[in-house]
């Protein structure tokens, strides 16, 4: 019986684990995720949030707006605070002063519409 119990124990938490691959045990923050509801309508249907380390904080870049020419995808950090907007039409590509895509190092997608 123990064996059996066992058995059903593992095949459990097989079915919950954390696939690295995908990321699905990032936990959103809570202002994070309050973000995404109140604009959840205005996004695009290709609309993603991912999550990055950059200058060793744990950032979230918002690509909302890729059925808009020029459109920026704006960066926050755990607390929601935002940090500037990568793209739009001037194109930036820095966040405070460094520049974003050499700088920082993909963690996973947290969100997808």
């Amino acid at each position: 019986m123990r064996i059996v119990f066992a058995i059903f124990l593992l095949l459990g938490i097989a079915l919950v684990a954390c696939d690295k691959n995908q990321n699905n045990c990032s936990t959103i923050p809570d202002c994070i995720q309050a973000l995404i509801d109140t604009n959840k309508a205005s996004f695009c249907p290709s609309s993603k949030i991912d999550e990055y380390s950059f200058q060793s904080k744990t950032v979230y870049v918002f690509y909302t707006v890729d059925c808009v020419a020029d459109g920026a995808s704006c960066v926050y950090d755990i607390s929601c605070k935002d940090l500037g907007c990568l793209g739009g039409f001037a194109g930036n590509s820095k966040i405070n002063g460094v520049d974003f895509k050499s700088n920082a190092k993909f963690v996973g997608t947290v969100w997808k519409n």
